[in-house]
């Protein structure tokens, strides 16, 4: 029948049956928990993974919102500009004649005004006004036209010459060209010496010329002498006058007196020869001789003989000791042209 040990092993069975499903609901249990904790985590790093991926793709889609904008306002601002150079008309300055303009003319402020032109200019038109001042036409300008630089003559260097009038250079020794005192814009007196020997004249040939230049070089203030040793001399006349000045330079030289700025006066002035300056001459030496009677009679030192140019030769009074030819013996300076002569004369 049933002995004890198989009891003991049927009863060992069921105890065995009995502890194996505690065993395996522990071991699911710990698995499930395990499971369930990697699960947690796995959801937190996914969540963490998902959170910054949506953060990254925010920030990339402000920073293109942002760049969209600043490329907006940027295509506006040059299109504002587009619009203002279009609606904007480019100028040009221009020099424009007020009035026909013949050639000769030198330009002055009313005759010229600046305008503005919608069309770029051709090369060479002015643009100031200063550019055409004192400048002197060269071609025909008609009212309304621009001024070109080919039109107009720069009057440095140049003598201008006013309508019907002539320029003219002669030769002037340096002492009769006042010796560098004259300067271009002076006014002066031409005078001339022609004739031989006693017969010499001398005349004032024109009176009141305009100088436009003085040595070398138009318009020139330097006295520079010219080849024959004279000093150029260039001045503004009429034709008739040319052809005196022209005529005059092959008979003798030429003088030039002074005029004040303000003296425009032509005066009738008397030509002089040689016989009448000697005629004055004598006529001084008799009054000097008068004189010297009248003071040798007077035995006065006071009075002299200051109304005539002449000086005795010496400074001091002649003491009686002196001999009658040393007390009466006098010297006269004359001047002739440039040069001045001394004579000698007794009475």
């Amino acid at each position: 029948m049933f002995s004890i040990d198989g009891l003991l092993r049927v009863e060992r069975n069921i105890m065995a049956v009995t502890r194996k499903p505690k065993k395996v609901l522990v071991q699911f249990l710990i698995a499930f928990v395990v499971a369930l904790i990697f699960g947690v985590v796995a959801v937190g790093l996914g969540f963490s993974f998902v959170s910054g991926v949506m953060n990254q793709a925010q920030v990339a889609k402000s920073e293109a919102a942002k760049l969209a904008a600043e490329a907006e306002a940027e295509k506006r601002r040059l299109k504002a500009e587009q619009d203002a150079q279009h609606q904007a008309i480019k100028t040009y300055k221009v020099v424009q004649a007020l009035t026909n303009l013949a050639p000769g003319q030198a330009i002055t402020q009313d005759m010229v005004t600046l305008v503005a032109s919608e069309d770029k200019p051709p090369a060479g038109t002015l643009g100031l006004i200063s550019q055409a001042l004192g400048k002197v036409v060269k071609a025909p300008i008609v009212q309304g036209e621009p001024l070109d630089s080919s039109k107009i003559l720069d009057t440095g260097g140049y003598i201008i010459v006013r309508d019907g009038m002539r320029a003219i250079t002669f030769s002037v020794d340096m002492i009769g060209g006042l010796n560098g005192a004259i300067v271009p814009g002076s006014h002066v007196d031409i005078l001339t010496s022609v004739g031989q020997d006693d017969k010499v004249v001398t005349e004032t040939l024109l009176q009141n010329v305009e100088v436009a230049g003085v040595g070398s070089g138009a318009g020139s203030a330097r006295a520079a002498a010219s080849a024959d040793g004279g000093l150029p001399v260039t001045v503004i006349v009429t034709p008739q006058q040319a052809q005196k000045l022209t005529l005059a330079s092959g008979l003798g030289k030429f003088h030039l007196t002074l005029r004040n700025f303000s003296d425009r006066r032509h005066l009738k002035i008397q030509s002089e020869d040689l016989t009448g300056l000697m005629t004055g001459l004598q006529s001084v030496e008799k009054i000097a001789a008068s004189a010297k009677a009248g003071k040798k009679a007077s035995g006065s030192a006071s009075d002299g003989f200051h109304n005539v140019n002449y000086a005795p030769e010496s400074s001091n009074l002649p003491s009686p000791a002196s001999s009658e030819s040393a007390r009466s013996k006098y010297t006269m300076q004359i001047y002739r042209g440039t040069g001045t002569e001394s004579v000698d004369f007794q009475q």
